[in-house]
């Protein structure tokens, strides 16, 4: 995914101070794999996580092939990494 947008996979706790997340609780509660595709800007001081409004439109069209990627594997995550998921 991370080859369509640009961006660098990193777990959350390696940006900044995290000490939980939706998807920590996601896979506690009910084991639900999750991603958050972090978007524009890319750290505090450039902006924080709070876009001006004229580029929310590119920004998320960023992600578009991300996230079809992503859907393409939703039947099976594990198929990603070539491991074999029940009934494929």
């Amino acid at each position: 995914m991370a080859a369509t947008d640009g961006y660098t996979p990193e777990q959350s706790s390696h940006l900044y101070i995290n000490d939980g997340s939706i998807g920590d609780w996601m896979w506690a509660r009910h084991h639900i794999w999750s991603y958050t595709l972090e978007m524009y800007p890319t750290s505090l001081t450039r902006g924080g996580f709070y876009p001006p409004a004229n580029v929310i439109e590119r920004e998320t069209a960023r992600n578009d092939a991300a996230v079809d990627l992503l859907l393409s594997y939703a039947d099976c995550v594990l198929r990603i990494i070539d491991a074999h998921c029940a009934g494929h």
